[in-house]
């Protein structure tokens, strides 16, 4: 069976050669990183996809069925195969380990879950983990007991979405680097908090030295008649909550730092520990970013110490395994994800059936 082998910069511009050249129902056989020297380029990385058309699921398929009796030796595992669909995302690196098991021994009945897996960009690794810990639980054979099992396993791993306030406490700020859509996202829980909670909100904007976004921010709060106050990153955050003493509910939007601003992003870290109040920190991630960028940034933004992640634009991304992959490393939970740009139309809580639905591109148990 012929396999072609495709790169691009990304996965999203692998997988639409892939389907430009071999069809829609194509299969990918593996993903991997390569040089930019693989390109004649130097400097970078790229995306390389192995795939092969679709034949090659039917041609496996009628193998597998011909298959009547064990070898007297175990195979190998065969290629993992990838359909071109499916979102994914998740979490926990403690949780994701804990459901590690040793070698295959057991998984390769799993070859419906694996082709679905790998096909939403779950990393292989992690994949086989999940697999080999699904063996031991999956309570029969067959693709519906085992695609529940695999359900229960992704709920204990992702765990429970992180409240836009801690109980007890009515600060929530938004972090994140440019360009995530931070403003936007606040303006949705800010709408949804008082249209639908009435809650009393305030905003504050510590972000006053980029005149367009704080004319942003003072637009949606005209908008929905909240108070707004603004005050700069290297101080007065306690005073402009003090300023807000009779509300219910603080949305703090900061400046977008980029990952290379070391000092500014400990500049932010010290005005928001010295806020006065306790709050919850979310971190801001496009969900269509390349996972050196997520790297990078989740490693920077650990100055800030976010609680949680808010995944941003997933209505833009084709996948999400490489958010997945950072999350799992950084060992960040989910709070909310927005799909679109209606306020407050397209926020949700990022629960486990969500990130699980999508994950599986919306398989039912």
């Amino acid at each position: 069976m012929e396999t072609r082998t495709f790169q691009a910069r990304e996965i999203k511009e692998a997988l639409a050669l892939v389907r430009r050249e071999l069809g829609p129902d194509a299969v990918i056989l593996g993903t991997r990183k390569v040089p930019g020297r693989a390109l004649g380029l130097l400097g970078g990385s790229f995306v390389e996809v192995t795939a092969a058309g679709p034949e090659f699921a039917h041609a496996q398929g009628s193998t597998q069925a011909q298959a009547t009796a064990p070898a007297p030796s175990t195979p190998k595992a065969a290629a993992p195969q990838r359909p071109l669909r499916g979102l994914i995302r998740a979490r926990p690196k403690r949780s994701v380990n804990a459901a590690t098991g040793k070698g295959r021994a057991g998984v390769a009945r799993f070859a419906r879950l694996r082709r679905t897996l790998l096909g939403a960009m779950v990393p292989q690794e992690i994949c086989e983990r999940w697999l080999s810990q699904l063996a031991h639980r999956a309570p029969g054979r067959g693709h519906p007991a085992e695609l529940s099992a695999l359900r229960t396993l992704l709920a204990e791993i992702i765990g429970d979405p992180v409240p836009l306030c801690w109980p007890g406490t009515r600060v929530a700020t938004l972090l994140g680097p440019t360009g995530v859509g931070k403003t936007t996202t606040l303006a949705k829980l800010a709408a949804q908090a008082a249209l639908v909670d009435r809650k009393r909100v305030g905003l504050v904007t510590m972000d006053d030295q980029r005149v367009g976004s704080t004319a942003q921010l003072r637009a949606y709060a005209r908008a929905l008649q909240l108070p707004v106050v603004s005050t700069h990153s290297a101080g007065g955050l306690d005073r402009a909550l003090a300023s807000l003493r009779d509300v219910d509910l603080v949305l703090v939007d900061t400046p977008g730092m980029s990952p290379g601003d070391r000092s500014g992003l400990r500049d932010l870290a010290g005005a928001l520990s010295r806020a006065g109040e306790p709050m919850t920190r979310h971190l801001c991630l496009a969900a269509f970013t390349r996972q050196q960028e997520l790297d990078r940034i989740l490693q920077r933004h650990a100055l800030v110490q976010p609680d949680a992640v808010i995944l941003t634009k997933v209505d833009e991304a084709i996948a999400l395994g490489t958010v997945f992959t950072a999350l799992v490393d950084h060992d960040l939970s989910f709070s909310f994800a927005t799909t679109g740009q209606r306020i407050p139309d397209d926020l949700c809580v990022a629960t486990a059936t969500f990130v699980i639905d999508e994950l599986l591109g919306g398989t039912p148990a």
